[in-house]
């Protein structure tokens, strides 16, 4: 899957290879650097160091997570009760359809490079970006075509060349001269000597060579074997193949600067083995004439036309540079190399994955201060907590205290003052501390490595699916999927591709706790932007968290959680310890034994309790995929013709108001169902509420008719109790 992450740094990369091999190719010729063999290890060193960037340098966290970064969520809510996002069972992700069903609308980023304002339009980064990357791309797909056609040129010529039969005396001096072996031959497609192949390697030689006088042709030989004891086949093909994906930037000029510091290199050689000045620099001049066809082949030539002029001027210059003036030279030379490459870096940063952040400072109104300013610590733990307006907090009870104890798994942790974040810097820095806790535990998000995640589970409870069961899915980085889960009777298959999904055979309902237990494993925290947040420290066991509620905006601040308000608690390093959908239903994550994958800290264990009951106990295990059988991926043709079966989706939490006589002011009983495709309920459980109500709550519930969405959808109903009868006008 590619982001706009992986857009962006692959343009950032491209932008400081360019710098760097620049400054690579430039700087010698500054210096006046003229030493064949430093130069081709300094050519070198620079190409190198141009691929190794990314794994060279620091990745700068991404803009687009909310905290007190320079950019903050933006999202909007799509209707008078706030919904939750949906998500399609068959979709390791919510699609386009199923988040617009919901309400929810994604975020809006801005550019980490360009300093732009986080209200510009993401969309234009994206196309530009994007514009750029298939004009590389494009530049690439044809430097590949050159590339093929220079190793098709090389096979062609060599399997057509003649065997050299008898060799001449200057080429069998010249194998002794150079001690190494390979097979000459001669060849009238090509115009100048060349040297092919690493394992058996073969001389071509032109039909001109046989004009050489005897000196000339000893020299050449010695050349092209030169390279072939040099091993220099294999850097040629390596040099071939970078050149062609990057030859439209300057990084073709570096390598044209390591030929030709090699070329040179061996011309030394040759001159110091033949004592055949002269007569070498002829034989450039005579090859030079002609054109070679294999000019574009990845292969070491005697002679390129482009080279001649600074090959024969270093034959003929016998001045040489001192070594403590050379070292001078490369010393001030890798020092505006490392300045010019570092400016690069810091202008086009690569942007790492979404990966954890650190939240801004957060503290709840009524906290006493710390030392350090503009921060403060919860009074019992020194946990954060979330900066919040006291001009717009509720008023807390005389005495009251944020640091209450939450005794049981199945109890409510926020039992003190609860603030809310209206300013826009308390906003982000809740928003943040939210995103932090969805980047650790979303396992779809881009960047997850493959994975096979195994959970076993006992579901419990007044639902019609309990027992011992299993969920497994494998997640090949979204581009092929398999999820199976089994519970009592039923049992379930669905592989598919991307959001397209495919079933083994279709089911009429999902269980309750399937799909309760998939939520929780894979969707833990979902970020809704626009929504009243309001905060509190709690505790749940000894561990203190920060207690994020999420409710509607045009919803009553009273000093407890309302039944309706999603609340997140997360810990002091960022990890989800606790998810509430509504008052009543708890599902917490246990990292007591944590699994440490892609990253990521996970949990080993996840409970989930209904009305003070535990419903859910999973274990979790994961591991990478491996390299798994691809037909276990590959849909038959009667699952494509079915095509996707059951999605599930989350639905908003429903309001019902119920006036009745006898009743406290304002009784909220809280109930779970689990609402089929035409609407009917299939499931439903209390999950808090007073007890003498909760039995004629439930069959309300039953016997009520949602709207038929064709998907299967996760809800709370709570039904809010009223003394009085409205008053008609």
């Amino acid at each position: 899957m590619i982001t706009g992450h992986m857009l962006d740094n692959l343009v950032a990369w491209f932008v400081q290879i360019c710098a760097v091999s620049l400054l690579g190719t430039l700087l010698p010729l500054a210096f006046k650097i003229r030493h064949p063999r430093t130069q081709l290890a300094f050519g070198y060193g620079v190409l190198v160091v141009c691929l190794l960037l990314p794994v060279l340098q620091p990745r700068r966290a991404p803009a687009d997570v909310a905290g007190s970064q320079e950019t903050a969520l933006v999202a909007a809510s799509g209707g008078p009760v706030a919904p939750r996002p949906t998500e399609a069972l068959a979709e390791p992700e919510p699609t386009a359809a199923t988040e617009a069903s919901a309400g929810s609308v994604r975020t809006t980023t801005s550019n980490p490079r360009s300093g732009s304002a986080p209200s510009e339009p993401a969309f234009a980064r994206v196309t530009l970006t994007r514009l750029a990357l298939w004009i590389l791309a494009a530049c690439a797909a044809l430097g590949l075509v050159r590339f093929a056609i220079g190793i098709w040129q090389i096979r062609r010529y060599t399997v057509a060349a003649l065997p050299f039969f008898p060799l001449p005396d200057s080429v069998k001096e010249a194998l002794a001269l150079v001690g190494t072996r390979a097979a000459i031959c001669l060849s009238p497609d090509v115009a100048t000597p060349a040297t092919l192949g690493l394992l058996r390697p073969v001389v071509l030689l032109p039909t001109s060579f046989l004009d050489l006088e005897y000196d000339a042709q000893r020299a050449v030989v010695c050349h092209e074997l030169l390279h072939v004891r040099r091993g220099d086949w294999a850097l040629a093909l390596f040099e071939g193949l970078v050149g062609a994906l990057l030859w439209c930037s300057p990084v073709a000029w570096l390598l044209a600067e390591i030929r030709l510091a090699r070329e040179q290199l061996v011309d030394a050689e040759v001159v110091h083995l033949t004592s055949a000045h002269e007569p070498y620099v002829h034989a450039l001049l005579d090859m030079s004439r002609m054109r070679s066809p294999l000019d574009i082949a990845p292969a070491p030539l005697f002679i390129r036309r482009r080279h001649l002029t600074q090959r024969v001027q270093a034959l003929l210059d016998d001045t040489r540079d001192s070594l403590g003036r050379l070292s001078l030279r490369y010393a001030s030379a890798s020092a505006l190399l490392v300045a010019g490459g570092w400016s690069a870096v810091m202008l086009f940063p690569l942007v790492g994955l979404p990966a954890p952040l650190e939240a801004a400072p957060i503290r709840v109104a009524g906290s006493p201060p710390v030392d350090a300013p503009g921060t403060t610590s919860s009074p019992a733990t020194g946990a954060p907590a979330v900066a919040t307006d006291k001009s717009s907090a509720p008023t807390a009870a005389p005495g009251a205290q944020p640091a209450p104890m939450a005794s049981e798994a199945g109890e409510e942790p926020i039992l003190g003052v609860i603030d809310v974040a209206s300013s826009p810097a308390a906003r982000a820095a809740v928003l943040g501390l939210l995103e932090r806790a969805k980047q650790n535990n979303d396992l779809h998000i881009a960047g997850t490595p493959p994975f096979h995640l195994d959970a076993s589970f006992d579901a419990s409870g007044h639902v019609q699916h309990v027992g011992t069961g299993a969920l497994s899915q494998t997640w090949l980085s979204g581009q092929r999927w398999r999820w199976t889960a089994s519970l009592g009777p039923y049992t379930q298959v669905r592989l598919g591709s991307g959001n397209v999904g495919y079933d083994e055979s279709p089911v009429q309902a999902v269980p309750t706790r399937v799909q309760m237990l998939r939520q929780a494993i894979f969707w833990p925290v979902r970020v809704l932007g626009e929504r009243r947040l309001r905060v509190a420290t709690a505790r749940i066991g000894r561990l203190p968290v920060t207690c994020v509620l999420m409710g509607r905006h045009d919803a009553p601040e009273p000093a407890e959680r309302l039944w309706n308000e999603e609340e997140y608690c997360i810990d002091t390093e960022g990890l989800p310890r606790m998810f509430s959908p509504a008052r009543g239903a708890y599902t917490h994550f246990d990292y007591s034994r944590a699994i440490r994958f892609g990253g990521r800290v996970l949990p080993a264990r996840i409970t989930t309790f209904l009305g003070g009951v535990q419903v859910i106990d999973a274990r979790l295990t994961i591991r990478d995929a491996g390299s798994p059988d691809a037909q276990l991926f590959e849909p038959t043709p009667d699952m494509m013709s079915k095509g996707l079966g059951l999605a599930l989706t989350v639905a908003p939490s429903l309001t019902i108001n119920v006036w009745r006589q006898n009743v406290a002011a304002d009784s909220v009983v809280v109930v779970h169902a689990s609402v089929d495709t035409t609407g009917a309920v299939h499931d439903a459980e209390v999950a808090s509420g007073d007890p003498q109500l909760t039995q004629w709550s439930l069959a309300r519930v039953k016997a009520h008719r949602f709207q038929d969405t064709g998907t299967q959808r996760d809800i709370y109903v709570g039904l809010v109790f009223h003394s009085n009868a409205p008053v008609t006008p």
